[in-house]
């Protein structure tokens, strides 16, 4: 059984891979440069100002074809980012009674995003988290 605090990482094929690691904190995380060797770390300062308190980021799932469109799931609430980051819009909804454990997008119909819970099996949200 695998702790809660491990978690794989989100792979972006363009252009900007997202790998967590297990230190990330709440406003800091890192990417490649596509075919540059060196990591850069880069503040999510919209994330709190929408009210994130937590320090556990929980799981992680990028647009399959949008790179500016991430998806965040802390330990108290799931986000969207449409601007790479700077600005984040939280899930409302029956997401907010639950504690999401992992994200996923669907590779073909890009807009449906799956959240599996801690308990409560899995959410489909077919419009990219509107509902």
């Amino acid at each position: 059984m695998r702790s809660q605090k491990e978690f794989g990482p989100a792979v972006h094929p363009y252009p900007f891979p997202f790998v967590p690691t297990p230190y990330s904190s709440l406003i800091t995380y890192h990417f490649s440069l596509s075919t540059i060797i060196f990591w850069v770390a880069a503040l999510l300062l919209g994330l709190v100002a929408c009210g994130q308190r937590s320090d556990t980021i929980v799981s992680i799932a990028l647009h399959p074809t949008k790179s500016n469109i991430i998806y965040l799931a802390t330990d108290e609430a799931v986000y969207k980012s449409s601007d790479t980051g700077e600005t984040w819009t939280r899930f409302e909804g029956e997401l907010t009674r639950t504690r999401v454990i992992s994200l996923a997008l669907d590779p073909t119909l890009s807009a449906t995003v799956f959240a599996g819970t801690m308990g409560d099996g899995t959410y489909k949200s077919p419009d990219g988290g509107r509902t």
